[in-house]
């Protein structure tokens, strides 16, 4: 469902409100996460991150409208995973993504950050 705080003004009408392109980000990004928890075994100390998204909002979802969204797990290659998602309003597709994630250590990862600091 289209919420209030996702909405955007449209920029050449302040009365046309539709669903912002980061709030399908943020929904996508936790669906994928969601599939990935399901698809891989992390071990004790791993985790993903997300390294890329091909994001395409084709088509606005005006507020109280129903998203549906697909997202499928396409290839996984050593650590690198890439996940497909298709998004459905109520009446058409309005987007799609690839979206790739890797699988790290995270005190690994956590030691190049904090080299970065000194």
């Amino acid at each position: 469902m289209v919420r209030e705080n996702q909405k955007l003004a449209v920029a050449w009408s302040g009365d046309a409100i539709v669903k912002s392109l980061p709030s399908y980000h943020r929904r996508w990004q936790t669906l994928r996460l969601d599939l990935m928890a399901r698809t891989t075994n992390l071990a004790p100390g791993q985790q993903s991150v997300g390294a890329g998204m091909d994001l395409k909002h084709t088509a606005p979802t005006p507020l109280g409208m129903t998203v549906r969204a697909v997202t499928q797990l396409m290839e996984v290659d050593k650590r690198k995973h890439t996940f497909k998602l298709e998004a459905f309003d109520e009446k058409e597709k309005i987007g799609e993504a690839v979206h790739i994630r890797y699988i790290i250590e995270v005190d690994k990862f956590m030691q190049r950050v904090e080299a970065k600091k000194s």
